[in-house]
């Protein structure tokens, strides 16, 4: 554009000409709105501010925004450090120096023959007249020039405008910059110098002088950036900056944050003696990519797409790629899609690997292979035949390599001067977040999670190591009981005061030996008004009061508060719609599920005993004895356990009880649903909800269901399959399977569980699989919610018929048809009614999306 510079004044196709560029196009942003008042900085000042500084501030603004801590009261900004990546400032400085350079241009004017041939009135005018000019376009220097287009300012000026009062560095590495910021960053969070990083990387060098470098070089293309294809002739130079927001990832769960992806591993490396200062080094390149894999702790085989540096050169993609294969040759044909995000957006240089890891965070968030663009014919120098790699051109569905191996990518970055950074990125899943922090209760351990763990699969003896010299973390920061308060009121002063009284009263309670629980009042829920604050000891509930008077019932503070556990409600002005309860079922179970709960509320205490005194006379032994187990068991023990508690008779009646103990739980903290519903065994739960049946008859119902399954004698009790597909693509695979399998839970559009004879399943996987569909078989006893297991319909019903059943008190809908449970009518009829449905829910397909399509229907808008 020309408002940075006119190309035609620089330009010559010749590349050999001297101090011209051979290419006319760049991807700059143009348009660029910056209100300085949104940042508190006065107009006169703004002006002097560079691009990449104004950059940084947009960004850093948009991803605070995201995180939910932009105006967070509560956030500890003294804990927040800054580090993000530039090379070389921007382009004000060569306009600073433009201004300050004339003089000498001019001095070297007055010593050409020429100009000593030009009257003096002439020469005179000429410099007057060029000189004004010359003011005219570029900015006078002031005292805001150098900060301004300072480099290590883009950092600074983050911290200045947010308040930021941890360390702020810029980190340059050329092209690496932004992973070596996200290196430092990651370190500095794992040794817990800070509590969130602000990281990433900003350039906005895109001065006419640095196009004629890199064309000198031959770097830049002349017609297009196109990524490992046969006629890639350089990189297309642009600008932009990349923000991300880091914390520990046990900080970022336990404050219930979006986590778009989890830091594994960053490895760094140096080139060491190459070819060049400037060329590629393909050892240097394997190097980082093998440490950020060590760092990791996975194996290659675990990586299913990697985000190349990709820069478009006909040197650098073949080095990249073919040091790629000699780390992941062994891999299957086309089983890790490559990608570079430069094609769409031009290389950001020293912003080019926050641009990487935002998109490939994204990839694993959506859970969809990002393309990339021109690319046509494969580069013919790149052994493709030897590697697993195949570029993504269109977007696809990121299916897991593995149920249990959550998606894995990789994101590279190399520089100028040898520098090269890798990271591995993983999804956060939460079952294995759930069961890395069990194995590590197992071992006793007390060290945190690093930002690059936060998966089973690392060995507790790797995480000891990599927290070594902080074993007080944990004393510090580790796990707390915490409590909730609730109050309701007319008037919003009001509820302070309550808050206020309580706090009081929980000081006098824990002086005297109490503790923070007993402060605990339950409030009427008739104010217009609720608030909820949540508490992990006295200390920190004074706290949490002491944010809320500072920031008071602020609407714009409200999503701030929520973020540290304050809630505010008025009951006028926000309609969450209809309450759903939705019941879970067999397959949720886990040991020690509820153990906490247990152990803080009476009311779950209670709901397992009484499970233990009906259950003890029909399975021999305490239900509560299968589900709680010691937290020092070994790991055989645990599987043992667990074992135990999948077998049917065991897993049923314990499931239910898990699902009435929450239930109870949240009515007693005034949580009450509309509707209710309960996937296949989470029915019965669903039934006591709505008073259809007595929890003690439930049990005994679910047992006897369950021992029905264990004891049901057919020819081939069938098998059932997980599929990640919708059901219009499940039903027309089923179609042409020749024997008996049908979709029996129908769970959502991209998943189905199937259920049949044990031939017409195995046959149906593999057809699945011929289309690249994720299919896995079930480990269950018999193929449930099909024909396969209706011999159990019949003496079900019967037992079914000797308990008590009444009317609904609310809605409950039916797995069998997607509808309502009958509500009116003579109870006679409706218990009829009741006992055939559930009879055939035992062999009917799940009509799951139908229930929750049918609650949406009828207003339903929290979930429960």
């Amino acid at each position: 554009p020309r408002e940075r510079f006119d190309w035609r004044l620089h330009y010559d196709p010749d590349p050999s000409v001297p101090d011209k560029i051979y290419t006319k196009i760049g991807a700059f942003v143009t348009d660029l709105e910056f209100n300085s008042f949104e940042f508190k900085i006065p107009p006169k000042v703004a002006e002097h501010l560079d691009y990449f500084q104004r950059f940084g501030l947009i960004a850093t603004k948009e991803a605070l925004q995201d995180a939910g801590l932009l105006d967070s009261p509560d956030l500890d900004r003294e804990r927040v450090g800054v580090m993000v990546a530039n090379s070389g400032g921007g382009e004000f400085r060569d306009w600073a120096s433009t201004r300050v350079n004339f003089e000498e241009i001019h001095d070297w004017m007055k010593q050409t023959e020429v100009w000593s041939k030009l009257p003096d009135d002439v020469r005179r005018s000429l410099y007057e007249q060029t000189r004004k000019k010359l003011n005219e376009s570029l900015l006078p220097i002031t005292e805001d020039t150098m900060p301004g287009s300072l480099p290590n300012i883009a950092s600074g000026r983050i911290a200045n405008v947010f308040n930021f009062r941890g360390p702020n560095f810029i980190t340059d590495a050329a092209c690496a910059s932004a992973l070596s910021a996200m290196f430092s960053a990651r370190n500095s969070l794992i040794l817990g110098q800070v509590d969130v990083a602000v990281s990433g990387g900003l350039d906005s060098l895109m001065a006419c002088h640095g196009f004629v470098e890199f064309c000198k070089i031959g770097a830049l293309t002349p017609d297009g950036s196109r990524p490992f294809s046969d006629g890639a002739n350089g990189f297309l130079m642009g600008e932009g900056g990349g923000i991300l927001i880091l914390k520990r990832l046990e900080d970022a769960v336990e404050a219930n944050d979006t986590i778009y992806a989890v830091i594994r591993g960053i490895g760094g490396s140096s080139d060491g003696k190459g070819k060049g200062i400037t060329a590629p080094n393909p050892e240097g390149q394997k190097l980082a990519v093998r440490r950020a894999l060590e760092d990791a702790n996975v194996d290659p085989g675990t990586i299913s797409f990697i985000e190349a540096h990709g820069t478009s050169t006909a040197v650098g993609d073949v080095a990249e790629v073919n040091a790629l294969i000699e780390i992941f040759g062994g891999l299957p044909k086309g089983s890790v899609g490559l990608t570079s995000v430069k094609s769409q957006i031009g290389h950001l240089k020293s912003a080019a690997g926050a641009a990487g890891t935002i998109k490939a965070a994204l990839a694993i968030h959506h859970k969809v292979l990002p393309p990339q663009i021109n690319f046509d014919k494969p580069n013919r120098y790149i052994d493709w035949d030897s590697s697993p790699f195949y570029v993504i051109t269109e977007p696809a569905e990121w299916k897991r390599i593995r149920p249990d191996i959550p998606r894995r990518c990789s994101v590279s970055a190399f520089g100028f001067g040898g520098a090269n950074f890798n990271v591995v990125l993983e999804e956060f899943d939460p079952s294995i977040y759930r069961a890395w922090k069990r194995s590590r209760e197992m071992a006793g351990k007390a060290e945190a999670p690093r930002v690059s763990q936060g998966s089973p699969e690392t060995p507790e003896k790797k995480v000891i190591v990599d927290r070594e010299g902080i074993g007080d973390y944990m004393k510090e920061h580790g796990h707390k009981e915490g409590e909730v308060f609730l109050f309701s009121s007319d008037n919003p002063v009001d509820l302070l005061k309550q808050a206020e009284d309580t706090l009081k009263d929980a000081r006098e309670r824990i002086s005297e030996g109490g503790r923070l629980r007993d402060a605990f009042r339950m409030p009427s829920y008739e104010g217009r008004y609720r608030l909820a604050v949540t508490a992990a000891d006295v200390e920190h509930l004074s706290k949490q009061i002491e944010t809320l008077k500072k920031v008071g019932f602020n609407e714009k503070a409200l999503i701030a508060l929520a973020a540290k556990g304050i809630f505010v409600g008025d009951r006028e002005r926000i309609d969450h719609g209809r309450v759903c309860f939705m019941f879970p079922g067999q397959g949720s179970q886990y040991i020690n599920m509820f153990r906490d709960l247990k152990e803080k509320y009476r009311i779950v205490r209670e709901t397992f005993e009484e499970a233990d005194r009906v259950m003890e006379p029909l399975i021999d032994v305490p239900l509560s004895s299968i589900v709680f187990k010691d937290l020092e068991m070994g790991t055989d023990e645990y599987e043992r356990a667990s074992e135990m508690l999948r077998q049917t008779e065991y897993n049923q009646p314990s499931m239910l009880t898990a699902d009435t103990s929450m239930y109870r739980l949240l009515e007693r903290l005034g949580v009450s649903p509309d509707i209710v519903m309960g996937h296949s065994l989470g029915e019965y739960g669903a039934l006591i909800a709505a008073g259809i049946m007595r929890f003690e008859d439930a049990l005994k119902a679910v047992s006897a269901r369950g021992k029905e399954m264990r004891d049901l004698k057919v020819d081939d009790p069938g098998k059932m399959a997980s599929v990640m597909a919708g059901l219009e693509e499940v039903e027309e695979v089923l179609s042409t399977i020749d024997g008996y399998v049908i979709p029996a839970n129908k769970n959502c559009h991209v998943q189905t569980v199937i259920a049949g004879e044990s031939g017409a399943v195995d046959e149906a996987l593999e057809k699945f699989r011929e289309r690249g569909i994720d299919a896995v078989r079930i480990p269950v006893s018999h193929a449930f919610h099909s024909e396969v297991v209706a011999p159990a319909k019949v003496p079900l019903r019967n037992y079914l018929s000797k308990l008590e059943i009444n009317p609904p008190r609310i809605p409950v809908l039916s797995n069998v048809t997607a509808d309502y449970y009958p509500m009116e009518g003579k109870p006679e009829e409706i218990r009829e009614r009741v006992l055939d449905l559930l009879k055939e829910q035992v062999a009917h397909s799940v009509e799951w999306m139908g229930e929750i399509e049918r609650a949406y229907a009828d207003g339903c808008r929290t979930f429960v």
